[in-house]
């Protein structure tokens, strides 16, 4: 027997309380696929900063007899690119409101929204192992473009001390995003942009070789975290080279140990992880979008 569908009133999230969306979010993430916390406010702060979100566009799900956010959908406008377009950055439903009606119409008018205020196009990443989510968008019209990736490289420096490293170019932040800005393709992941730049940490090393940028940081000796990988070379040489500059030549550890987040691109340098022999993470996310309809 279908349960009932849930009422509840769609508004704005600008004037909700930091503390109420923190507990929204924290409700709609806790049985999540990967691991996201929202313990204070500055966690919540990071979040939205990190996802590009603009409050003022983003939407919520109210119930009319009580002051509960039953689910959310969160806004992240591209205007500066050409054309100009949205990203869906999160659409989250608290796990008892799921299967009532809530999801298909925050999305419908999350879609409605980016369309009256100007975007030619929506784009969203999802984990191909989230089911749910990925039969909703698929049902409201957004197609798959391609995959992202994540992976676990483990590199000696003894095994690639033989071979020839062209010396890279050490970028600060800001020439780095203007290099992104001019080379990086239009459909580049969002958290894998030149707009990711500046939200980096201040330790994040940038390296340039030919056709590729590298940015990343090394929290520990060996313990590499990549922030942003992109290469437009034939079989991402460039940026195989600029992987083995960091193991070799970067720091003392003898082993580099790198963790590339799930959103790298088989056309935008996923080649070069695998040729050096990496390990594909266990989930990956489609990257989906949807046109503007004529």
């Amino acid at each position: 027997m279908a349960l009932a569908p849930l009422p509840f009133d769609l508004r704005p999230l600008d004037g909700l309380s930091d503390d109420d969306l923190r507990e929204a979010l924290g409700a709609a993430f806790s049985d999540y696929l990967v691991p996201v916390r929202f313990d204070d406010r500055e966690a919540l702060a990071q979040f939205l900063r990190r996802q590009g979100v603009d409050l003022t566009l983003s939407m919520g799900a109210f119930r009319p007899d009580a002051p509960q956010l039953l689910g959310v959908v969160l806004l992240a406008p591209q205007w500066k690119a050409s054309p100009p377009w949205m990203r869906l950055a999160t659409l989250g439903i608290r796990p008892e409101a799921r299967g009532l009606g809530v999801a298909r119409p925050l999305l419908s008018a999350a879609i409605a929204s980016a369309w009256s205020l100007g975007a030619e196009e929506m784009r969203l990443e999802v984990f191909a192992q989230n089911a749910r989510a990925l039969a909703l968008y698929t049902a409201m019209g957004f197609k798959p473009l391609h995959r992202l990736y994540g992976y676990e490289l483990e590199l000696a420096q003894d095994a690639i001390a033989d071979c020839p490293i062209p010396i890279p170019n050490r970028l600060d932040a800001s020439t780095a995003q203007q290099w992104l800005q001019a080379r990086q393709p239009q459909d580049q992941a969002f958290q894998m942009s030149a707009s990711m730049v500046p939200l980096l940490p201040p330790d994040t090393l940038f390296w340039q070789s030919g056709q590729a940028l590298l940015a990343g940081r090394e929290p520990l000796p060996g313990q590499v975290t990549v922030s942003i990988a992109v290469d437009r070379s034939t079989g991402s040489a460039d940026l195989q080279n600029l992987i083995r500059h960091w193991a070799f030549a970067a720091g003392p550890a003898p082993i580099h140990r790198f963790t590339v987040p799930a959103l790298q691109a088989e056309h935008t340098g996923a080649v070069a992880w695998e040729m050096l022999g990496a390990e594909r993470s266990p989930l990956f996310q489609w990257q989906m979008a949807m046109k503007r309809p004529a």
